[in-house]
C-alpha cells in the first residue's frame, strides 16, 4: 500500500505546504486590520518555533500558551507552539489555582505570554520557577502578526516534530474535581481536519469560539491548511457578526442556539445585509438547536444547517442536518463513528434499549495524559465510555436522554460540579455539598448548589463569597439552599434531579399543589413570566423573576411587555430592589394610583447590597441609564460589599436627568448623605464613568475620602491635543453628524433607543430608555470639560473596545491612572461572564487598599 502525502505530514508540514502552493492566499482576516497571508503566516509560526528552540525547548516539551479568548495574534501563538513543540492553551481569564494546577499536571517547562495581556500567570511563573517567553503583538501588522525577532534570518526550524510526536494538550471538565487532559499527536490533529491537501475553492470560516479551546484553535488551523481564511470578530454583537458575514463572504461558522438566535434577529433589522451574506454551512453546538430555528437559518441564509454531538475526547460522534429529517428532532443524528449503547455489565443493547453511549476509534485508544484510574475508568475493551445515557432508534439516530458525566452546560460554558464541590467543601461551615444544573430560560442551564452546615450560623452569603475567591466567576452557584441532608436515591446523589427534589425555581412552580390567590395586576404580570419563561404550574407572590430562569435580557422584553399590557414602566431599580412577583406589581399599582400626579424626575438610589462592613461602591448609570451592570458587578465583589447604583432620572417614563455632568453629580451627591461619613469607592461604566469622575471630584473637593475611581469603558469627547489630531476626521464627522448618527459613531451606545420600538422587539441587552432621556444624557457627554482631580483612578477597558485610547484623555486629569483589561466589547465587558473579571480587578484592588498596602 502507497503512502499518501498527507498520511506522512505534521501539522507543520501541512501549513508549509499550503504556504508554498499559494504564498498569497489570506488567512487571518480581523476588522480595521490588514489581511494575513498565508506565506507570511508560516513566518510567524516559524520565527514562534525558533524563539522557543532559542530558549532551549525541544520538541515533546510542554510550553504553556497564555491568550485572550478571541485574539489573533493568541491564535498565532498557539500554533506557533505546537509546531515545535506541544502546545497547553490557557485562557489568561484562569484563576491562579487552576493555571498552577495546569502548568504543574502537564509537566510544562515554559510559559509563553503575550504582551499586554493580563492574567494570573506572572505570579505563577515566579511561584513554579518556570521559564516565561514574551510574544508582543504587532499592532502596525496584519492581522495576527507578532513582532519577529531582529536576529532571526528565516533559518527553518531544527529539530522539528513528527507525526507521533505531541501538538498539543486538551483540558477537559469531566467529572472528577480536577480537569482531565487529553494528549493530541500531530497524526491526530492532521486526520481530523476537513480537508484534502488540494482543496476545492476557498472559503471563509467566522471563529466564535474561545481560541484556547480546541475548536478554536482548531477552526483556524482547519481553515489555514485547507486553503480557507478565518475572520476574527471585534465581539459577539449580532449586528457586527452580521455585517462581518456579509462584509467577508463568510461561507461558515459554527454557534450555539444564542448566537443564532442573535444573528436571525440581526438579519430582521437589516434584511438587506443579510441578503448580502454568502453562508453554506452552519454548524450548530452547545444545547439543543430547535427545528424552528434551524428552519429560519435556512430560510434567512440559504445554508444548509448541521447540528451535532460530541465531546473534547473523541472530536465529531454524530451529526446531521435535521431540517431534512423530519421526525428526527429528537435524535442528535445518525453516528459518524462505530457506536453502541450498553448496559451497566458492557453489553450492546438493541435498539430502543437505553444505556451509555459508547465509542470506538484508534484515535482515542491512548487515553487521559498520565492518569491510568480514569484511562481504567473511561475505556472498555476498546470502547470510549462517554457517559451519556442514550438509545439508538429504529433507523440508528441517536438520541441522548441524560449525562452520567453531569456537566453542567451554563450557556457554552461547562460547569464540572465536582470541582466546584470540591471548592465548597474547602469551607470550614460546610459538612457537605452537592452543585447540580437548574434550567435557565436563555443559558439552558445555571449552577445551584445544595450544602449541609457543619456551622449553623453559615449564610448562603458566605458560602458565595468563599466560591468567588476560589473558582471561575462563571462557575460559581448563583442559588444556594442549605438542607439538612443531602437526597440520595439507591444510595447516588441524584444530580439531574436535584432541582425537582427540593422544589427550586421552575420546579416549585411545577411542583405547587395549594390553590395561590393573585391580585390583577400580579395576575397579568404572571401571564407574562408564564409565555416567557415556558412555566407550568402556578406562580406565587414571592417568586422572583430571576430566580425563575430570567436574566437581564428577557427583563427588558418582560417589561415592555407590561408597559404594552399595563401602560406602566418598570424601571431596573424596580427589578434590582426586588424582582418578585408581589414587589412588581406593587409598583406597576403605585404607578396607576400616580398617573395624575407629575413626577419630579429625580433620581433614584438602589440598594443592591445594603448591608456590609467594607468600603462601599456607588455606582453610577450607563449612557441609556442602565444600572443592571451595577447588579451583575455585585454579586462578584462578595456580599461584605456595599453597593448602591444611581438611577437616572426619567427611566419610569416621565422627567430626564440635569442637562450636564456638573449638575447631574450635584443632584446624586444629594442621595448619598448616608455615606459621607466614611470613604467611598465611586465607579461607573462608559458615561457612567465620566459622571463618576465629576461625582468623585465633587467629593473630594468638599472633604470627603474617596480613595479610588473605579470606570470600565469610559470615554471623553473632550480630547487632548496630541488624541484630537490623530482622531480629527472621526471628531469632525461626530460633531458635525446628527443625533442619531452621533450615537451610533459613539459605539452604538443609543443606537436604536432613540426611535420607538415595536413591542416586544429590542435589542440586545439594551435597556429601553425614554428619547428625552438619552438625548439628554448624550448631549451632557458630549458638552463636558472636565477638570483635574489628584485622585486615583483605575480604568478597565475592554479589548474588543471601540475606543482603545479612550484611557489616555484621562492621564492628564487624575493623579494616578492604573490601566486593566477583560474580554468582551464596550457593552459586553459587563455582562456575564467577562463581568467577573471585571469584580475580580477591583476586588484585588481593594483588598490591597483596605489592608493598607
Amino acid at each position: 500500500m502507497t503512502t499518501t502525502l498527507v498520511e506522512t505530514l505534521t501539522v507543520r508540514d501541512l501549513l508549509r505546504e499550503r504556504a508554498r502552493q499559494g504564498p498569497d492566499v489570506t488567512s487571518l482576516v480581523a476588522p480595521g486590520r490588514a489581511s494575513m497571508p498565508m506565506g507570511e503566516l508560516t513566518r510567524h509560526l516559524e520565527a514562534v518555533g525558533w524563539q522557543l528552540r532559542r530558549e532551549g525547548l525541544k520538541r515533546g516539551d510542554a510550553v504553556a500558551v497564555v491568550v485572550n479568548p478571541i485574539d489573533a495574534a493568541g491564535a498565532v501563538a498557539i500554533i506557533g507552539t505546537l509546531c515545535a513543540c506541544t502546545a497547553v492553551a490557557v485562557s489568561a481569564e484562569t484563576p491562579a489555582a487552576e493555571m498552577r494546577q495546569l502548568f504543574a499536571r502537564t509537566k510544562a517547562r515554559a510559559v509563553v505570554t503575550l504582551a499586554g495581556v493580563a492574567s494570573a500567570a506572572p505570579d505563577v511563573i515566579r511561584e513554579l520557577g518556570l521559564m516565561n517567553i514574551v510574544l508582543t503583538p504587532d499592532p502596525g501588522g496584519p492581522t495576527g502578526a507578532l513582532v519577529i525577532p531582529a536576529d532571526w534570518n528565516g533559518e527553518e526550524l531544527a529539530d522539528p516534530p513528527g507525526p507521533d510526536d505531541l501538538c498539543m494538550v486538551t483540558s477537559t471538565s469531566g467529572t472528577t474535581s480536577r480537569p482531565r487532559l487529553i494528549p493530541r499527536r500531530h497524526g491526530y490533529v492532521r486526520r481530523n481536519l476537513f480537508f484534502g491537501i488540494n482543496g476545492s475553492e476557498p472559503g471563509v470560516a467566522l471563529n466564535l469560539a474561545p481560541i484556547h479551546t480546541a475548536t478554536g484553535w482548531g477552526t483556524v488551523l482547519n481553515s489555514c491548511a485547507g486553503g480557507d481564511s478565518v475572520v476574527f470578530p471585534e465581539s459577539l454583537d449580532p449586528g457586527h457578526l452580521l455585517a462581518l458575514l456579509a462584509q467577508h463572504g463568510v461561507t461558515t461558522y459554527v454557534g450555539n442556539p444564542l448566537i443564532h438566535s442573535g444573528l436571525l434577529k440581526a438579519a430582521a433589522r437589516d434584511p438587506e445585509t443579510a441578503a448580502r451574506c454568502r453562508l453554506q454551512l452552519i454548524f450548530s453546538s452547545g444545547t439543543a438547536l430547535p427545528v424552528a430555528m434551524a428552519l429560519e437559518l435556512k430560510r434567512v441564509f440559504g445554508a444548509t444547517v448541521i447540528t451535532g454531538y460530541g465531546m473534547t475526547e473523541v472530536a465529531m460522534i454524530s451529526a446531521y442536518d435535521q431540517t431534512l429529517t423530519p421526525g428526527k428532532e429528537h435524535t442528535v443524528g445518525k453516528p459518524t463513528m462505530e457506536l453502541r449503547i450498553a448496559d451497566e455489565h458492557g453489553q450492546a443493547l438493541a435498539a430502543g434499549q437505553q444505556g451509555e453511549v459508547q465509542v470506538r476509534a484508534a484515535d482515542i485508544e491512548e487515553g487521559y495524559l498520565d492518569d491510568p484510574e480514569a484511562n481504567a475508568e473511561s475505556m472498555v475493551d476498546g470502547w470510549f465510555r462517554t457517559g451519556d445515557l442514550g438509545y439508538l432508534d429504529a433507523d440508528g439516530y441517536l438520541a441522548i436522554t441524560g449525562r452520567l458525566k453531569e456537566q453542567i452546560n451554563r450557556g457554552t460554558l461547562k460547569v464540572s460540579p465536582f470541582e466546584v464541590e470540591a471548592a465548597l467543601r474547602e469551607h470550614p461551615g460546610v459538612a457537605d455539598a452537592v452543585v447540580f444544573p437548574v434550567p435557565h430560560a436563555s443559558r439552558g442551564e445555571d449552577v445551584a448548589a445544595a450544602v449541609v452546615r457543619a456551622d449553623p450560623a453559615l449564610t448562603i452569603d458566605q458560602v458565595r463569597d468563599h466560591a468567588i475567591a476560589r473558582i471561575s466567576a462563571y462557575k460559581v452557584p448563583r442559588q444556594v439552599f442549605f438542607v439538612d441532608e443531602i437526597p440520595t436515591a439507591l444510595g447516588k446523589v441524584p444530580r439531574l434531579r436535584m432541582a425537582e427534589m427540593l422544589g427550586v425555581g421552575a420546579a416549585a412552580v411545577r411542583q405547587r399543589q395549594e390553590e395561590v390567590t393573585l391580585s390583577p395586576t400580579e395576575s397579568a404580570i404572571a401571564a407574562i413570566w408564564v409565555r416567557m419563561l415556558d412555566l407550568d404550574g402556578r406562580i406565587a407572590p414571592a417568586d422572583d423573576f430571576f430566580v425563575l430562569g430570567g436574566d437581564s435580557l428577557q427583563a427588558v422584553e418582560m417589561t415592555l411587555a407590561v408597559e404594552e399590557t399595563l401602560g406602566v414602566r418598570l424601571t431596573q431599580g424596580d427589578l434590582l430592589d426586588d424582582a418578585s412577583l408581589a414587589s412588581l406589581a406593587r409598583a406597576v399599582d403605585s404607578r396607576v394610583a400616580l398617573a395624575q400626579a407629575p413626577s419630579d424626575g429625580q433620581p433614584v438610589l438602589v440598594h443592591l447590597q445594603p448591608d456590609g462592613d467594607l468600603t462601599p461602591l456607588v455606582w453610577v448609570h450607563d449612557g441609556v441609564g442602565s444600572v443592571f451592570a451595577a447588579g451583575n458587578l455585585a454579586f462578584h465583589l462578595g456580599s461584605r460589599r456595599p453597593v448602591v447604583a444611581i438611577e437616572a432620572p426619567g427611566m419610569g417614563g416621565s422627567g430626564t436627568p440635569e442637562a450636564t455632568i456638573e449638575a447631574m453629580a450635584d443632584s446624586y451627591i444629594g442621595l448619598l448623605d448616608p455615606f459621607l461619613g466614611r470613604p467611598m469607592i465611586v465607579g461607573g461604566h462608559s458615561l457612567g464613568g465620566v459622571v463618576a469622575y465629576e461625582v468623585a471630584r465633587r467629593l473630594a473637593a468638599a472633604g470627603h475620602d474617596v480613595p479610588l475611581l473605579f470606570v470600565v469603558e469610559a470615554q471623553l469627547f473632550a480630547v487632548p491635543p496630541e488624541l484630537n489630531e490623530r482622531n480629527a476626521e472621526r471628531v469632525r464627522r461626530f460633531r458635525e453628524a446628527g443625533w442619531g448618527d452621533r450615537a451610533r459613531m459613539a459605539g452604538r451606545f443609543v443606537a436604536n433607543r432613540v426611535r420607538p420600538p415595536v413591542p416586544l422587539e429590542f435589542e440586545p441587552d439594551v435597556w429601553r430608555t425614554p428619547e428625552a432621556v438619552a438625548r439628554t444624557l448624550g448631549e451632557a457627554m458630549l458638552a463636558y470639560r472636565p477638570e483635574p482631580w489628584p485622585g486615583a483612578m483605575l480604568f478597565v477597558k475592554a479589548r474588543d473596545t471601540y475606543a482603545p485610547r479612550a484611557c489616555e484623555a484621562w492621564r492628564q486629569f487624575v493623579g494616578t491612572l492604573d490601566v486593566d483589561e477583560v474580554d468582551g466589547d464596550h457593552g459586553g465587558c459587563m455582562r456575564e461572564p467577562y463581568v467577573g473579571e471585571v469584580g475580580r480587578i477591583l476586588r484585588d484592588r481593594l483588598a490591597k487598599i483596605e489592608s493598607g498596602s
